[in-house]
């Protein structure tokens, strides 16, 4: 006998006080947000479903907020339905955005200035990643990733920035 999607549901939290966040105990993604199967083809958020379980559906254009900051919580008590607006505020406020925002130069993680990604996008047509990842050191991802425009894509391209 299959067991009710509620009960399948909170089998995988760790209930703890009312107020103390829930933590997902089964699969996770790697920003640390559970996620639950509810039936053979479509997934969920945990959190999500913990929302809908205790306060019906999300309205459309509406997404569910974390009052506590922790992805893997899934605590009704911690979850409201809000705006992607809200969210982006929320988190700029709390500075827990790791420059999600800040693009190029800009960003804390950035590993390269424009004019080496100007070069990098030059180099394309004559070396390989591996070896212009070496030149640069970073990964090899890092250089296929600007070559295909996946980061940096906000940098137009100048011919002349070759200078190693």
């Amino acid at each position: 006998m299959k067991k009710p999607l509620e009960q399948r549901f909170w089998e995988k939290v760790d209930i703890r006080g009312e107020d103390e966040c829930w933590n997902w105990k089964a699969y996770k993604n790697k920003a640390g947000y559970g996620r639950f199967q509810l039936n053979q083809k479509q997934g969920e958020y945990a959190h999500r479903v913990s929302y809908i379980i205790a306060n019906g559906k999300i309205d459309d254009g509406l997404i569910v907020l974390h009052s506590c900051d922790r992805p893997s919580c899934v605590n009704p008590k911690h979850l409201r339905s809000g705006t992607q607006k809200e969210n982006i505020i929320d988190c700029v406020s709390k500075k827990r955005h790791s420059g999600f925002m800040l693009y190029g130069k800009k960003s804390p993680k950035v590993k390269l200035n424009e004019k080496q990604v100007q070069t990098i996008r030059i180099l394309k047509d004559c070396f390989s990643s591996q070896s212009v990842s070496e030149m640069f050191g970073i990964s090899r991802q890092s250089i296929n990733d600007i070559w295909s425009n996946r980061s940096w894509n906000r940098l137009t391209s100048n011919k002349q920035a070759l200078s190693l």
